[in-house]
């Protein structure tokens, strides 16, 4: 990799790398990243930086914030499937759940027309930032409207505002989220809960709870859209998404058993010692995210599928051992933003479709995400609504 670099593993190695500081650690990633997502991502900025443009996006993606986009966000997801699906026979859920995501991070967190050609935005984001600077300056626009707008409004003490590559930069770091973990998340799930007797049919005692999965999520999402129906409720709201529990839990053990991210570089800031052995300043760390989540100590049966174990309060998952999402002071700012989309989204295929597998036996492959390697081609068909 051209660089000298420590791999770290275990509950200790992974409370040691994000829980610590940046006179520690430092996010300092390799020039091969840095020459995808730029220099001033959350991971390359100074301490003071991080805190203005990391406490933007929380501010804007946190709980609170997200319930008055929930709306908007259900009318998103059934507009995109309406028009991608309609009357299809068969479609490839890698691609369609990449463009969906692509749908929902441009309109919730940019402000951009679903309809308008996402392409150009990469070529005109400066007449893009400059409009949108001028609409808030002339008190045309909300600064909540969306992340992009929020993120101008935004200034230091001194008045300093996030500047223009800070806000590129960051961008493009969202829209690789969108279009890496968020969509694969999905096109997982749509793997994991194809209804086709004949594989279900096949899954031995050892791994029922995948078949048990598969039909707790189905009569969840079943038994809120019942209940949206009967109070005349159109679109989903922040209770209904509270209330789809056991869906979360398929999604929480997808991503213990098949990472997402399989780790990430810190950079040491000193000459550092860590478990006995010395780390010179200026190495790279290499945390490992596995290490822990299929470790049988912490998950017992840490082979099975069974999302149940996320609601067992007798055996709690102890802090640093489930990291999808990293921990400590370096939390991925987005993860609740994932949640509601990917609740949002599988509600509505649940409850309008029904699908099994056009390959049986397609199998995940890592490229470097964790991809169904033929694009999980499924057959799909609306479900008769009584």
């Amino acid at each position: 990799m051209g660089f000298s670099t420590v791999v770290i593993t275990g509950q200790v190695g992974n409370k040691f790398v994000l829980g610590s500081d940046s006179d520690v650690l430092t996010m300092t990633q390799p020039m091969t990243v840095r020459r995808i997502v730029g220099d001033c991502t959350l991971t390359g900025l100074s301490k003071p930086r991080y805190k203005l443009v990391k406490g933007a996006m929380m501010s804007f993606l946190k709980p609170e914030s997200l319930q008055s986009y929930v709306s908007r966000l259900d009318e998103i997801v059934n507009a995109h499937i309406v028009s991608e699906i309609k009357e299809k026979e068969s479609i490839k859920a890698v691609d369609f759940m990449t463009k969906l995501t692509f749908d929902v991070t441009f309109t919730i967190l940019f402000g951009i027309d679903r309809k308008s050609p996402k392409e150009a935005v990469f070529h005109d984001f400066d007449q893009i930032f400059k409009a949108r600077k001028q609409e808030l300056l002339d008190g045309m626009i909300n600064p909540r409207n969306d992340l992009l707008t929020w993120m101008l409004a935004i200034r230091e003490e001194n008045q300093e505002p996030i500047t223009r590559d800070e806000l590129i930069d960051n961008f493009i770091g969202i829209v690789i989220a969108s279009h890496g973990t968020t969509s694969i998340l999905l096109s997982l799930m749509m793997w994991k809960l194809a209804r086709d007797p004949k594989i279900v049919a096949k899954v031995s005692e050892v791994s029922c709870h995948y078949a048990k999965s598969i039909i707790s999520v189905i009569s969840e999402q079943m038994e809120i859209f019942l209940r949206k129906r009967r109070s005349g409720e159109e679109k989903l709201t922040w209770t209904n998404l509270q209330s789809m529990k056991y869906t979360w839990r398929v999604a929480q053990e997808l991503m213990r058993i098949i990472p997402l991210v399989f780790g990430n570089f810190r950079e040491a800031a000193k000459d550092l010692y860590f478990g006995g052995y010395f780390i010179p300043k200026g190495w790279k760390v290499f945390w490992v995210s596995h290490g822990t989540q299929m470790n049988e100590n912490i998950f017992e049966n840490s082979k099975v599928f069974d999302p149940s174990r996320f609601e067992n309060p007798s055996k709690p998952i102890f802090p640093y051992t489930y990291v999808p999402f990293g921990g400590g002071p370096h939390m991925c700012s987005g993860n609740e933003f994932a949640r509601v989309e990917i609740l949002t989204i599988i509600h509505h295929m649940v409850t309008k479709f029904e699908w099994s597998q056009g390959d049986p036996d397609e199998t995940i492959t890592w490229q470097p995400l964790p991809y169904p390697s033929i694009g999980l081609p499924i057959k799909i068909k609306p479900l008769i609504q009584s």
